[in-house]
């Protein structure tokens, strides 16, 4: 799930903070990193089934569901975003980040990382 430090309070906030934690991610992941197309699919359902079951939140109801989903949301797009980092780096034949550095700068000083 999205590394947080405080609580989030709206669905808005946890999206901001989800985008920020998923670039941060790809733009400093290795340039050996790899990512197929069953990993995008198989990491959002075993997420989801990991916190909904596993973790035991199908008891909390409704707000377990939403839970579950934004965690399996968090790990589909940061594996979309480490295969387009791929996929752009295949096609110009050098590397490409998805973030600029001044970016990544940002985001870990937002963040404290």
């Amino acid at each position: 799930m999205v590394p947080v430090k405080q609580p989030i309070e709206t669905i808005d906030h946890y999206v901001q903070e989800l985008n920020d934690a998923t670039s941060l991610m790809a733009g400093t992941a290795s340039t050996s990193t790899v990512t197929a197309w069953y990993t995008i699919i198989f990491s959002a359902v075993g997420t989801f089934l990991r916190v909904f079951i596993g973790k035991g939140f199908f008891s909390k109801g409704i707000d377990g569901f939403v839970v579950a989903r934004l965690a399996s949301i968090y790990s589909l797009v940061k594996h979309i975003k480490l295969w387009e980092y791929q996929m752009r780096r295949r096609e110009e034949g050098s590397i490409h980040r998805l973030t600029s550095e001044d970016d990544l700068g940002n985001i870990k000083e937002k963040h404290s990382v």
